[in-house]
């Protein structure tokens, strides 16, 4: 139910609105200390892998220990250089 105020009001596909400029995201530089956080991450989950891989554990065996998708345990190891392109 309208009231008396709100005809008076324009709509909103009536009003003209400012152009407004798009704001743009600046790159920021990494945390040093969470760039060899994530550095040293990769290299302990490198060897935890390679350890497995050695004691003859299967890439399938590996993703379901870790919960996750063989075809994802498989591109990890093939980033990381423990399997075979």
């Amino acid at each position: 139910m309208k009231t008396g105020a709100e005809s008076a009001l324009p709509l909103a596909e009536d009003r003209q609105t400012a152009s407004v400029t798009p704001i743009r995201a600046l790159p920021l530089d990494p945390d040093p200390q969470a760039v060899e956080q994530a550095r040293l991450l990769r290299r302990l989950a490198t060897d935890r892998l390679r350890e497995l891989r050695d004691d003859g554990v299967t890439p399938g065996y590996i993703a379901r220990m870790y919960g996750v998708e063989l075809g994802m345990m498989e591109d990890t190891m093939q980033s990381l250089g423990l399997l075979a392109r």
